[in-house]
Parts: C-alpha cells; sequence; structure tokens
C-alpha cells in the first residue's frame, strides 16, 4: 500500500529544491560575471613580436596605441602571458622591452611568432592603419623628426643610424636630453625604426647602462631632402655598383639584414612578401649567398632566422649592411 507524502513536508521538499535552483543560478551568473568582464580587443593581428634592450620595469611601445594603453601580449607557443602599459612610440605594433619579454619568451628565443596582442584599456586614439605611424606635419627647423624612444643594434661600424624614415646619406643630429651628449652621424640603411642608432652612435650619447634613450631629439642637419614617402617603406634604389649579375628580381635596395635568434631550417620572415615566396640572400662583403622560403610575417624586408644567417653571415657581425635581396620565386 503506498503511502502519500504529507500535505507540509511536500512543501518542504519543494522550497529546498527551489532554494538549491537559485542558489546554482546565482553561482552560474557569478561565474559569467567573473569571465565577461570589459571586452579586450585582438591587435596587430599577423605581426611578430620582439624586444629593444633596457632595464625598465615591463612595458612596451607601439606606433598604434597612445601610452597608457594596457596591452595584454600572450605567447601562444607556451601559454605564457603579460599586461603592460605602452610606455613610449616605436616603429612596431608592439615592441617589448626586455623585463616584458622575459615574462613571455621562450629560453633562447628572441621573437615571438605565435602571438596574440590585446588592447584591455585604454587606446581610444589608436592611430589609423595597423602598422604604419599617423602622418606627421614637416617639422620646423630644428624640431625632432622621431618622437620616441631611440635604442641600437650591435655592430662594430662607424657611428652611424638606420632609418625608415630618411634616404642613405642624411645627417641626423641625436640628442639626449638627459645628459646633453649630442653626435651627428650619417643614415648609412634602412630600418624598421625612424632613428635606429648602432653601437658607435649609441655609446657617444648614451647613460652608463642605458639601453634606450627616452628623453631624446633628432634633428636633420643635412640630406634629407628626399625623405621616403612612406614610413617603413624603402625608396627606390640601383643596386651598389660592384653588385653581381642578379639571378632574380632585386627588392628592398638599401635594406640590411640581421637574424632573429630563432632555430629551425633555413628561413627568413618579410613584411613585404607573402609565405612561400623564395628569397635569394647575398652577403656582397664576403660574397656568400644563400636562398630561403618566407616563412612568416615580420618588420624587415628580409629577415632571417639562425640557420639562414649562419650561411652568409661574417664572423662576429650581428647585421650585413651590403646586402643583396633577390626574390626569385
Amino acid at each position: 500500500m503506498s503511502r502519500r507524502m504529507p500535505e507540509v513536508a511536500r512543501k518542504r521538499r519543494w522550497t529546498i529544491a527551489a532554494g538549491l535552483l537559485v542558489v546554482v543560478g546565482a553561482g552560474a551568473g557569478s561565474a559569467f560575471a567573473m569571465g565577461g568582464g570589459a571586452a579586450s580587443t585582438v591587435a596587430c593581428q599577423g605581426q611578430n613580436l620582439t624586444f629593444f634592450s633596457d632595464t625598465a620595469a615591463p612595458g612596451v611601445t607601439s606606433n598604434q596605441f597612445p601610452v597608457g594603453t594596457q596591452l595584454k601580449i600572450t605567447n601562444l607557443d607556451n601559454g605564457k602571458s603579460t599586461t603592460v602599459p605602452v610606455t613610449g612610440v616605436s616603429g612596431s605594433c608592439a615592441l617589448l622591452n626586455t623585463a616584458a619579454m622575459d615574462q613571455v619568451r621562450e629560453t633562447g628565443k628572441n621573437v615571438i611568432r605565435n602571438n596574440k596582442v590585446e588592447v584591455v584599456s585604454g587606446g581610444g586614439a589608436a592611430q589609423p592603419g595597423a602598422g604604419q605611424p599617423a602622418a606627421q606635419p614637416a617639422p620646423a627647423a630644428g624640431a625632432s623628426v622621431c618622437p620616441g624612444n631611440l635604442t641600437f643594434f650591435s655592430d662594430n661600424a662607424a657611428p652611424g643610424v638606420t632609418s625608415n624614415k630618411f634616404p642613405v646619406g642624411t645627417q641626423l643630429k641625436i640628442t639626449n636630453l638627459d645628459n646633453k651628449k649630442s653626435t651627428t652621424v650619417p643614415v648609412i640603411g634602412t630600418s624598421a625604426s625612424c632613428a635606429l642608432l648602432n653601437t658607435a652612435a649609441m655609446d657617444q650619447v648614451r647613460e652608463a647602462g642605458k639601453n634606450v634613450i627616452r628623453n631624446n631629439t633628432v634633428e636633420v642637419v643635412g640630406g634629407g631632402a628626399a625623405a621616403q614617402p612612406a614610413a617603413g617603406q624603402p625608396a627606390a634604389a640601383n643596386p651598389p655598383a660592384a653588385a653581381q649579375p642578379a639571378t632574380g628580381q632585386v627588392v628592398c635596395a638599401g635594406s640590411t639584414v640581421t637574424l632573429s635568434g630563432e632555430g629551425g631550417a633555413p628561413g627568413a620572415s618579410s613584411n613585404q612578401f607573402p609565405v612561400g615566396t623564395q628569397l635569394k640572400i647575398t652577403n656582397l662583403d664576403n660574397n656568400k649567398s644563400t636562398t630561403v622560403s618566407v616563412t612568416s610575417v615580420s618588420g624587415s624586408c628580409a629577415l632571417l632566422n639562425n640557420a639562414a644567417f649562419e650561411q652568409v653571415r661574417e664572423p662576429g657581425k650581428f647585421l650585413i649592411r651590403n646586402a643583396r635581396i633577390e626574390k626569385i620565386g
């Protein structure tokens, strides 16, 4: 014989069940709110990330986002991420400093190819055009022509600077306003920066132990009339007179060639040619050459990985100034 549950007991049971549903619903709502947060915007898509050397707190410089913007940088190859402020202007969408790079890098690698950059706060005044600095008005005489931080690349040449804005031969006066030291140096090649000093030039103006000059002026004191029309794009030029006969289309005339610090089979990355393009890189100082495939995007016309660079480098040098880059397929 079945026994019916007393009316009071049945009401109590439904009350408990309803209470559990409320608790579960509230828990789900809390989890959603915690995961929802402010929506982030993915930026700098398809661009490799690298760094400049300094001793400051973790930070990043950018040609797209104003100072104070918070960017979340994630290395998708190891799952590490860091959220850092934009601290200055550079020639990249996101150029990390040493401390920020150390928080997300893989051991021994100086470039992060598989990454995600998110704007998590600020950035409303982002400059138009991915990867392209906003147009600057013509500077008045004596005005600084390269706003932002200055850093350097390592070589053992005479004092000089490379630029994505001024043609070879332009004379730039670089002044470190923190110690009042200055040097006037020629533009000797193309780079991804408005003014990227070499070691000798940096040593003339740096403060001891510092690898970046935040408070500076850069002035054009000679030449520069034929400045390149688009920032980051090298001006057309003829190959050097001593160049060997080309076996393909000479591209990126005047560009220097350096390395990414990455392992793997010989390869290159590029900001001008799609993946799969065949490039022949010749070091005209020792006549060594290598033909490699473009495997990804970078901030250079041709950025070689370790294996490719070893095939054409001169011992002890980390930069090829006198190079010929040919597109052969």
